[in-house]
């Protein structure tokens, strides 16, 4: 049997810009630290990002595999040398039957799949958002 190390729920705190993504996560999870520490450090086979909705973690994403540093795999997943890198993203899901909200988190083998479903996601949270502060904010 062969052993694989994974870590599947990874945050990024930051953008190559500076922007924070998550803002509990440290500033210094970036792509490049987290890829760094995953692979370099701790030897692991297979990370998942779980915020890879967000279109600028998308484009940093783009820009490794158009420098050649990073590939995008035909079954799915991205290639750093031997990481594996799975895009995700993690939902909170309220529902009138459970206590509290559920996480649930989601991975995609595409950047082309995670962009549908970061479009697709942004216009939900809109939505909710203009229902629970009103159009009249957005006019």
């Amino acid at each position: 049997m062969q052993n694989y190390y994974v870590d599947l729920h990874i945050h990024i705190g930051r953008t190559y810009s500076g922007k924070p993504v998550k803002i509990t996560a440290s500033r210094s999870l970036t792509i490049p630290s987290i890829i760094h520490e995953s692979f370099f450090r701790k030897g692991m086979n297979m990370i998942g990002i779980i915020d890879g909705h967000v279109p600028e973690v998308v484009w940093e994403f783009e820009q490794l595999i158009e420098k050649g540093e990073m590939v995008e795999l035909a079954d799915g997943g991205l290639q750093y040398q031997d990481l594996t890198i799975i895009l995700g993203s993690e939902i909170e899901v309220y529902d009138e039957h459970c206590h509290g909200p559920i996480h649930v988190l989601v991975y995609f083998g595409t950047i082309r799949e995670m962009k549908e479903f970061s479009l697709w996601l942004g216009a939900k949270t809109l939505d909710k958002l203009i229902q629970s502060v009103g159009t009249e904010m957005y006019i």
